[in-house]
């Protein structure tokens, strides 16, 4: 079992590791962005039509009120200093990722 930022979002972060625990198999993997960590999971796009395909694709541009191409303008504004020198796009990541064994997690809850 896998969760990405997902377990403080939970309005109780105990019980819902708990349930991650006895959902998973063998092990529980947690991730949680964090900006002074060195594990670096990057996202990389190769082009500028790939990044906006990525960013417009979760669909919350649609509850704004400006149209699909005046945010795209504001993507591309925002995601400029993440361009590398090939034209495409580095966005790093910094990620705390604890495993548990699914014995070992059941004893620390």
């Amino acid at each position: 079992m896998t969760a990405f930022n997902a377990l403080f979002f939970a309005q109780d972060p105990d019980e819902a590791f708990a349930e991650a625990v006895r959902v998973s198999r063998d092990y529980v993997v947690v991730c949680q962005w964090h900006p002074e960590l060195t594990i670096d999971i990057p996202q990389v796009h190769p082009d500028e039509a790939t990044t906006l395909r990525s960013f417009l694709s979760v669909g919350s541009h649609q509850r704004i009120s400006e149209g699909e191409e005046e945010v795209a303008e504001k993507i591309r504004a925002a995601v400029e200093p993440f361009r590398t020198q090939d034209g495409g796009y580095r966005f790093s990541n910094k990620y705390l990722m604890s495993v548990f064994r699914k014995d070992q997690a059941a004893s620390t809850s």
